[in-house]
């Protein structure tokens, strides 16, 4: 089963043409931090199913791996399992650690802004079914790894849990 990691970005722009800008911004964030990012019509099927979209000021998102994939399994994947995109194994050599920080970096770069509210990231929502939805756990973005990485460590897992975060500065 692919990783799928959705958010909504809620924020208090006032207009279409302050948002676009901001959202090319997030674009430029999630690059510099070598992530893959999806925003609003560009989510994917299987993730907008999740997403409530007539939610008002908010900028929904997904995270992939890279621009060349559809899913998070390296991004956020656990450190003793292999991966594979287009039949070719796929070694970053980066702990979680590593990799939770990069993300970390991302949401803080997002949450800079003072038009951003926050953040809630839903991380590994296409296993849950809709009806058992982990509640939100409320961090402050500094947190974001250290949370990540103890869960994964606690629950000594094969594969990251669903978990629902409410994140801000």
């Amino acid at each position: 089963m692919s990783i799928g990691i959705a958010g909504n970005i809620y924020h208090k722009f006032n207009n279409y043409l302050k948002i676009e800008d901001f959202s090319f911004n997030i674009q430029k964030i999630a690059n510099y931090n070598k992530i893959g990012i999806n925003l609003n019509g560009n989510i994917s099927a299987n993730i907008r199913t999740i997403l409530n979209f007539k939610t008002k000021n908010c900028i929904f998102f997904e995270l992939t791996d890279s621009p060349l994939t559809f899913n998070a399994d390296i991004l956020f994947g656990l450190d003793s399992i292999e991966h594979y995109n287009f039949n070719e194994k796929v070694s970053r050599d980066e702990s979680l650690k590593t990799r939770m920080d990069r993300v970390q970096n991302f949401l803080e770069g997002i949450l800079a802004n003072k038009n951003v509210l926050y953040i809630n990231l839903y991380i590994n929502c296409l296993i849950v079914d809709q009806s058992d939805i982990p509640d939100i756990k409320i961090i402050k973005v500094t947190d974001f790894c250290t949370t990540i990485v103890e869960i994964c460590n606690i629950m000594y897992i094969v594969e990251i849990p669903a978990v629902n975060l409410s994140i801000s500065l």
